[in-house]
C-alpha cells in the first residue's frame, strides 16, 4: 500500500465526523438544531462558546425577552442537547435528533419514536 493511501485511510479514521458536516461546522449544526426544537430563527441563536466538544449556545426569545441557554454535542450524524443546567437528552423516551448535509443544504430530522417526526431545512448562507 503506498504512502498517500495510507495517509488517506488514517485520515479517515482520525477525523470520521469530518465526512458528515465538511459544509456545517459543529456550531451551524448546533444553531440549527436549537432553530428546529426551538421554533426560534436560526439569526437569534448565538455561540456563546464552545470546549470539550461542547458548543453553548442562547438566545432571547423575542416575545418576552427571557434568555435561553442550551448546550449541544454531536455523536455521529446525531445531535444531543441539554439546557444549560439539565440533563442531556439521552433517554430512550427522548427525541432523537439527526442531522444530514448535501452540498450547502443541512437537514435536520426530529423522530419522537412514534413514528412522528418534523424536518427542517437550512442553507449554509442561513450561518
Amino acid at each position: 500500500m503506498g504512502f498517500k493511501k495510507m495517509a488517506l485511510m488514517v485520515g479517515l479514521l482520525a477525523f470520521p465526523a469530518v465526512s458528515f458536516s465538511a459544509e456545517f461546522t459543529q456550531a451551524d449544526l448546533c444553531r440549527a438544531m436549537v432553530s428546529a426544537t426551538m421554533g426560534r430563527d436560526v439569526s437569534i441563536i448565538h455561540v456563546d462558546r464552545q470546549s470539550g466538544g461542547i458548543t453553548h449556545l442562547s438566545y432571547n426569545r423575542p416575545s418576552d425577552n427571557s434568555h435561553w441557554a442550551m448546550r449541544c454535542r454531536l455523536d455521529g450524524n446525531r445531535i444531543i442537547w441539554a439546557t444549560d443546567t439539565g440533563r442531556w437528552r439521552t433517554h430512550k423516551l427522548d427525541e432523537v435528533i439527526t442531522y444530514e448535509v448535501s452540498g450547502d443544504r443541512l437537514t435536520i430530522t426530529q423522530d419522537w419514536g412514534d413514528g412522528s417526526a418534523s424536518v427542517d431545512e437550512f442553507t449554509k448562507a442561513q450561518f
